[in-house]
């Protein structure tokens, strides 16, 4: 899929998993996508290995984040590692900055449950196929 970065002016993006960053690289340059093309604005992204539990970004600094969190049959995160994680993004984010989690709407409701210091604004369904 490709990623549109719309107005903003940098994007990163980033994952634990060397050979995800790598897809991820891949995908920005035109390389692994669908149809061979670079994402739009892709030139403005960069990726990195990361843990989203300790980002290397100061406290504040970013306006919006969108987290494709580890579910599913192959990856069995846990809900303690969500709650690290949707704390740590809350720390990068700037005052009123918004984070979009993509996650099944079996652990939504969970997620409302979680002390995180964060308030779920609203679930919203997505189809992906």
């Amino acid at each position: 899929a490709a990623v549109r970065l719309g107005g903003c002016r940098y994007a990163l993006a980033g994952d634990v998993r060397r050979e995800c960053a790598h897809q991820c690289k891949a995908r920005r340059d035109g390389r692994g996508g669908r149809d061979g093309r670079a994402a739009a604005g892709a030139s403005r992204m960069e990726v990195a290995r990361w843990d989203v539990r300790r980002l290397p970004l100061r406290a504040g600094c970013i306006d919006a984040v969108i987290m494709d969190f580890p579910w599913g049959n192959r990856h069995k995160a846990s809900h303690a590692l969500l709650a690290e994680a949707v704390g740590e993004c809350g720390r990068v984010l700037r005052a009123g900055g918004t984070l979009l989690i993509l996650l099944p709407r079996s652990e939504a409701a969970r997620l409302a449950r979680l002390d995180t210091g964060l308030a779920p604004l609203r679930t919203m369904p997505l189809v992906v196929g």
